[in-house]
């Protein structure tokens, strides 16, 4: 078997890189998981997270859907109660209030935002810097992606594999 030039530097590379990134305080093998934001519509009383759903539309800033709510109401002359009552309220909690007696189609809704690994995006990485390297080209895809480091527990195919690249770095280099 014979190694090109680049190949040899990418296993030192990689193996350098390896040994040397943040392993946030977990051990080899250690990978990196790629998640993404997940925002999940829950019963009242279970997060106290509140976002609106209005003409299609969701919003998670209050004042981004009173910007709008307000531009789509600005020719409405007419004396109106509870528009007025709507256009009074400060945050998403009172405007649910004010809903309760209103004609308005105006969804507030309570909400759980956590990161999680998507079943149709998962991928995995050896690397901090292949995990940036694949944000750097991808983010556009993916919702607030972060990483999450985990311990490959008990996988001896990933404990080996990792044995390999380190000894693998090792015999190019002394070459």
């Amino acid at each position: 078997m014979e190694l090109s030039k680049e190949d040899i530097e990418f296993i030192k590379n990689l193996s350098h890189e390896m040994k040397t990134q943040d392993n946030r305080c977990t051990a080899q093998p250690y990978a990196l998981v790629l998640r993404e934001e997940v925002t999940r519509v829950v019963p009242d009383g279970y997060s106290d997270e509140l976002e609106c759903y209005w003409h299609e539309c969701i919003y998670a800033n209050f004042d981004e859907f009173m910007e709008e709510f307000k531009e789509y109401h600005k020719d409405y002359n007419k004396h109106n109660y509870q528009l007025d009552e709507i256009l009074g309220t400060e945050d998403f909690y009172q405007l649910k209030q004010c809903l309760y007696t209103s004609d308005y189609d105006i969804n507030i809704r309570y909400v759980i935002t956590e990161q999680e690994i998507k079943e149709n995006n998962v991928n995995f990485f050896l690397t901090e810097k292949a995990y940036h390297e694949y944000i750097r080209r991808n983010g556009h895809n993916l919702t607030n992606p972060d990483s999450y480091g985990i311990h490959l527990f008990r996988n001896e195919e990933m404990k080996r594999l990792y044995e390999i690249i380190h000894k693998l770095a090792d015999a190019v280099q002394q070459n």
